[in-house]
């Protein structure tokens, strides 16, 4: 089996990056002490904060995240049992409990998400996600305490099965759930924590009545990652995220009403922070009142068909707030 590290710096560049980290003055009096640098602002509960990301260096292993091998769901307990595998591009299965955080290891993520209809914010019938909860970890690390909170178990090195039966109960009910995870390569070099590698997310959607089965689509998938990547190009979350978000139905995990209500009256639900960016709009509350009235759209705002072609509802009628 091949080695799922291939993607780090050759010998000869990891040595460049760290004397360069470490570099010092090579003759005279040092100067004086530079001002300490500002805190770096954390990001929101499942986002990421501001990770340096190295990419002219970074070799691609394109990993594949798989989670059709079903999920499972008991009604009683609620717990939810995740059955997944993680490959490299040529099928070789990645072992994620190899390698430790803040040295170099896998991070996994898993989120809960849910969609209410008739969503009462302001009174009007919708459908909104809401997040229910989400778990992350770094199955590799050192110390158990970094580890994931549920229970990981790896069925196949060889290809990279896995299941993990998560921490967190889910509640009974009739709505479409969803179950996203994220898994990508951390390392710190000179003390600086850097994401080398390809991020990967999937998604799974279900009924709870019915978990081994995949649904086709959620009733509210309205845009395709493929159309926001033909303006953007690939990984999507290079635009806010510093990298770790690869698609839509990942944005949809924080960027809905219930949970950007209260921290911006609903200018990051996705439908609504995304027209306003592309519209060269200016935001009342979102980061302050970010401005984008410097962006140009390629084309009149009314084609529509640009990022909601091909969805599976992309003719579903929705209100946008202005």
């Amino acid at each position: 089996m091949k080695s799922n590290t291939r993607f780090l710096f050759s010998p000869l560049l990891l040595g460049l990056v760290i004397a360069i980290l470490s570099l010092g003055g090579c003759s005279g009096d040092d100067g004086a002490p530079g001002v300490d640098g500002a805190d770096g602002v954390d990001g929101v509960d499942g986002a990421d904060g501001a990770d340096a990301i190295i990419l002219a260096d970074v070799v691609p292993i394109n990993p594949i995240l798989d989670l059709s091998n079903t999920i499972s769901y008991d009604q009683v307990s609620g717990t939810v049992t995740i059955h997944f595998s993680l490959t490299d591009e040529d099928g070789n299965g990645i072992d994620v409990t190899q390698g430790g955080y803040m040295d170099d290891g896998w991070e996994l993520r898993v989120y809960a998400t849910e969609l209410i209809d008739n969503f009462p914010v302001d009174g009007t019938a919708g459908q909104s996600w809401t997040p229910l909860w989400n778990e992350r970890g770094y199955p590799g690390a050192a110390d158990p305490a970094d580890h994931l909170p549920g229970t990981l178990t790896l069925i196949d090195a060889a290809t990279g099965e896995y299941t993990y039966v998560c921490d967190n109960a889910m509640a009974l009910s009739p709505n479409v759930q969803r179950i996203i995870m994220r898994a990508r390569w951390r390392e710190t070099i000179g003390g600086v924590r850097y994401v080398f590698a390809n991020p990967v997310n999937n998604s799974y959607d279900f009924l709870q009545s019915d978990p081994a089965n995949e649904l086709a689509s959620s009733g509210a998938d309205m845009v395709l990652t493929e159309n926001c990547e033909t303006c953007h190009g690939a990984r999507i979350g290079d635009v806010g995220h510093g990298g770790g978000y690869t698609q839509v139905k990942t944005c949809n995990n924080c960027h809905n009403v219930n949970y950007m209500t209260p921290r911006n009256g609903g200018e990051g639900d996705l439908a609504f922070m995304v027209h306003r960016i592309h519209n060269a709009g200016i935001f009342a509350n979102l980061e302050g009142g970010a401005d984008f009235s410097h962006v140009t759209y390629p084309q009149h705002i009314y084609t529509c068909d640009k990022c909601h072609g091909g969805a599976p509802e992309e003719n579903l009628k929705f209100e946008i707030m202005t």
